[in-house]
């Protein structure tokens, strides 16, 4: 049945249950004396019997969706009785301007969740474009295909639908998805019915220029391979010694050991920008005593096989004892370099009172 609260076949066999349990504990059981098995059996069959009577008064005034019911709407669906065996295609109820404008249709770009499926009754023949779901995104491999399947509309026209009501969300997500609205317009479409005709938004969309190309505003939240959260970090003057709480300024050597280039800002609230950072590890290296001490980003994009030299101002642990400093760089809102099997720089210091 899809989502377990449809879960019709669930409440009917809990019904069936509920009375063959009812049943089974009555059988034998009502000739005097009354036993604990006939009150049990009572009292689920007046249980079943309320919830029946509940569930009968809510449907004759509540519809699923809060439409009028029959009993409210009799006329209604009575007119509405003559499209049954009529609704095998949404494509018949279309005026010739609407089945000209939908069947001009290239590829549709999913962008709602409501409306996914009216794209493909309007115009089944048209390539569908899944751009609502996140984990399509997930990966640089996911959105590699995605590109690809943009690419390959070529000069076929895209379009969207979605509910006025969600026109923003669906501008903001196409814009994500590195697309543009060309134009948009109000159209209402008979949903298998001609009294009640549905209002939706059409978008004409396209790529926006640049933005899906490898180093395009698309790429810029996407993950890296795991193979390219590859780093080597060094230090021209360790420190072996600091005092507790101190602030102190230290200069390190970053080479790129990947195949992607680092984003040094990929987006003005700092996420996904590649940044040098430090904790704070315990004489064993194995618990953390500070995840969250320090950042610094990098001045510029850096390439694969590229260096920058990065100065990263640590501030050792209140409380004086052996500690391990572990520089290490991150991807900000998706991973440390280390959480992929890269190779930290980790440094015994001594901290003093």
């Amino acid at each position: 049945m899809g989502y377990s609260r449809y879960g019709l076949f669930l409440e009917l066999l809990s019904g069936v249950v509920v009375v063959a349990l009812a049943s089974a504990l009555a059988r034998g059981a009502l000739r005097p004396p009354l036993s604990w098995r006939t009150a049990v059996a009572a009292l689920l069959t007046a249980l079943l019997v309320a919830q029946s009577a509940l569930a009968v008064s809510y449907v004759s005034t509540h519809e699923w969706s809060m439409r009028p019911t029959v009993f409210r709407d009799t006329r209604g669906y009575f007119a509405e009785a003559k499209q049954y065996l009529r609704d095998r295609s949404l494509e018949s109820y279309l005026s010739p301007e609407q089945a000209a404008l939908f069947g001009g249709v290239g590829v549709w770009v999913e962008s709602g969740m409501k409306t996914s499926g009216i794209e493909v009754l309007l115009n089944e023949r048209a390539p569908f474009i899944g751009a609502r779901h996140e984990e399509y995104f997930a990966t640089r491999a996911g959105r590699e295909k995605y590109v690809e399947a943009v690419r390959a509309a070529g000069g076929g026209r895209m379009f969207s639908l979605c509910f006025p009501e969600e026109s923003q969300a669906a501008r903001a997500l196409l814009e994500r998805r590195g697309l543009r609205v060309e134009s948009e317009r109000a159209v209402q479409v008979s949903f298998f019915s001609r009294r009640a005709p549905t209002t939706l938004m059409l978008f004409e969309v396209s790529p926006r220029p640049g933005s899906l190309e490898s180093s395009g505003d698309f790429w810029s939240d996407a993950p890296f391979p795991a193979a390219d959260y590859r780093a080597r970090i060094a230090t021209p003057a360790p420190p072996s010694k600091m005092k507790a709480g101190a602030k102190v300024p230290l200069n390190f050597r970053v080479k790129n050991l990947g195949g992607s280039v680092w984003p040094a800002r990929a987006q003005g609230d700092g996420r996904f920008q590649v940044n040098l950072g430090n904790r704070w590890l315990d004489a064993g290296a194995v618990a953390v005593v500070n995840n969250m001490d320090s950042r610094v980003a990098l001045r510029s994009d850096l390439a694969p096989g590229a260096e920058a030299e990065l100065p990263l101002t640590v501030t050792a642990p209140a409380e004086p004892g052996d500690y391990v400093l572990e520089i290490d760089l991150v991807h900000e809102g998706v991973t440390w370099f280390h959480e992929k099997g890269s190779e930290t720089l980790q440094l015994k210091v001594r901290v003093e009172p």
